[in-house]
């Protein structure tokens, strides 16, 4: 399948993720060298919440990130199956608050 490799470093593979998700990489300088990071999330068609795990980052790592054929999807960390259902819910109600403070 076709998919993303991201690498840090000098290393050859640290993730790799597959395109029928929707991914959004996240970079945290953090308040120190110590603390920063990347953070791969993402969803996929039925609205599942996925998280990989953070990759720690330090001074001078280059990331790379490419669109390779890809066996093997990294595991996620995590994962938030969210039902339709439950997401239409929680819309309805946010809509019903922004309403009466007339933001809508």
């Amino acid at each position: 399948m076709i998919g993303f490799e991201i690498a840090i470093g000098s290393a050859q593979k640290v993730l790799n993720v597959a395109t029928d998700n929707t991914l959004i990489v996240v970079l945290d300088p953090g308040e120190s060298s110590e603390e920063s990071s990347l953070s791969v999330v993402g969803s996929d068609s039925s609205f599942n919440y996925i998280n990989w795990p953070d990759q720690k980052l330090k001074i001078g790592d280059k990331i790379r990130i490419k669109i390779a054929k890809i066996e093997n999807v990294s595991p996620p960390a995590a994962s938030n199956p969210k039902e339709r259902a439950v997401l239409l819910e929680s819309y309805n109600r946010l809509k019903v608050k922004l309403k009466k403070k007339g933001l809508l």
